[in-house]
């Protein structure tokens, strides 16, 4: 009768020795995978027909995301770089249409955004009728 007492402890401890090894290696830890990056992860609110800024005013874009685990943002104005931010602030000099991008990168992979900027002077006035512009 001892020995089957003893074998059955014997048995009793490995396998809890061996369920222990087994689902005891994560001691509470987030199992989870990492966040991995999906275009549809980033979110611009852009007016219909793009943004539209007067000369010397600020143009403020603000950067919905899912997640920033990793993630490094770069923005573009006609291909040449202006921010490294997430959001961005800023102010044009001259008037015209520009193609701004953000980019939003997670190791080698990348998405692009692309927007649409007007840029025209304040208050300008249309000329009275009759009036020779000359």
């Amino acid at each position: 009768m001892d020995r089957k007492i003893l074998r059955l402890a014997l048995v009793i401890a490995v396998s809890l020795f061996v369920g222990t090894v087994f689902t005891g290696c994560n001691d509470g830890e987030d199992a989870s995978e990492p966040y991995l990056l999906k275009k549809e992860d980033i979110r611009v609110s852009q007016p219909e027909g793009g943004f539209a800024v007067v000369v010397d005013q600020l143009l403020k874009v603000r950067v919905e995301s899912e997640s920033d685990e990793g993630i490094s943002y770069l923005w573009l104005l006609d291909g040449s770089e202006i921010a490294r931010t997430k959001d961005l602030e800023y102010m044009f000099e001259e008037v015209g249409e520009y193609e701004l991008i953000l980019r939003a990168s997670q190791g080698e992979n990348h998405y692009d955004y692309l927007f649409a900027v007007t840029v025209t002077f304040d208050n300008i006035e249309p000329a009275p009728e009759g009036s020779f512009e000359g």
